[in-house]
């Protein structure tokens, strides 16, 4: 079970993206849809003070979490890659 963050990260130029939303989920309010450097992400959000809105454009920070049974395989170098592999949060990178 993961513990709810109780304040915001420290946000630096090294951590965080500008990022535009696309879509909120009507049933799962920390569910939304983002547009990041031309790539599209679905997103859990774990902070923010403020409300929402799609369309406009926030600072945001991305970080990675890894379930219990994630796989790893090494790969040839190809530049960037976010491929959503099912409905949920599930990305191949």
């Amino acid at each position: 079970m993961a513990t709810p963050l109780t304040k915001p990260s420290d946000l630096t130029a090294n951590n965080y993206k500008k990022a535009r939303v696309l879509a909120l989920n009507e049933h799962v309010e920390e569910d939304v849809t983002l547009l990041v450097e031309g790539t599209i992400v679905n997103c859990f959000i774990s902070y923010c003070p403020y409300e929402i809105e799609v369309g406009k454009l926030y600072d945001v920070e991305l970080t990675m979490n890894l379930a219990d049974d994630y796989e790893l395989e090494p790969v040839e170098p190809c530049g960037f890659s976010a491929v959503k592999i099912d409905p949920g949060f599930t990305y191949l990178l």
